[in-house]
């Protein structure tokens, strides 16, 4: 093909061109974005792993900032706005207090804690919720995978957080929306079986003359209180 027969890119447009990492081939974007002022700003984007990806983020930017809605790039890292937003959630204790926990485990000691808002994309969550699966346990079983139930509950925490540096106006979309976390069927829980009468009156019978916690079975077993309830 001919230079001539080539498409040029208008000044300013930007472009993809793709680099090398440790995890293979990536891409990043270049080009110029008006600002809500009216002034143009160049924009820089890495981390894409197609040059789809990356030239869509860059028409969506200048779309934006042709309507005089375009947000500069957040250099937050998401570990420490996370912990921020969860901190000031309006929500029970028990639910804060569980959001916290998966953060402090299962985001802040990996490597995508110090990624830059501005630099997270759907398919680097995705490369994280594939390592938390791999082997994300913290407990007595360190190192084994984390169920899918599990992850898809982090991915919920992590969308939530992201869903409001959109509204704080450090991102201009949410890209756990372009995630692809464990499926609600993968995640479904696991079905009960409960013992029926004739199994529960022979716990209840060997627990009446060999286990010091009877009482506490008993009240189990006659009013359904959960566990933590009949601890308490």
């Amino acid at each position: 093909m001919s230079a001539k027969a080539r498409k040029r890119r208008s000044p300013g447009e930007g472009g993809c061109w793709s680099y090398q990492t440790k995890a293979g081939e990536r891409f990043r974007v270049k080009g110029m974005v008006r600002l809500p002022g009216g002034t143009l700003r160049e924009v820089n984007k890495r981390g894409f792993m197609t040059k789809t990806a990356g030239l869509e983020w860059l028409a969506d930017a200048q779309s934006a900032g042709r309507k005089g809605e375009f947000i500069e790039p957040s250099k937050q890292w998401f570990g420490a706005y996370g912990a921020e937003v969860i901190d000031g959630l309006r929500v029970g204790p028990q639910t804060k207090a569980s959001y916290k926990k998966n953060w402090r485990l299962h985001v802040e000691p990996y490597a995508i804690a110090q990624v830059p808002l501005a630099q997270l994309t759907g398919q680097r969550l995705t490369a994280h919720y594939r390592v938390l699966e791999k082997s994300g346990r913290k407990d007595h079983k360190a190192g084994e995978g984390l169920s899918a139930r599990t992850v898809r509950y982090i991915h919920t925490i992590i969308h939530g957080v992201l869903g409001q540096a959109v509204k704080d106006g450090l991102l201009l979309r949410n890209p756990a929306d372009a995630a692809t976390p464990p499926t609600a069927r993968e995640a479904k829980a696991p079905e009960m079986h409960p013992w029926n009468a004739a199994q529960l009156a022979a716990f209840l019978g060997w627990a009446e003359a060999n286990s010091q916690s009877y009482a506490l079975w008993h009240l189990l077993a006659m009013t359904g209180m959960r566990r933590g309830e009949a601890l308490a």
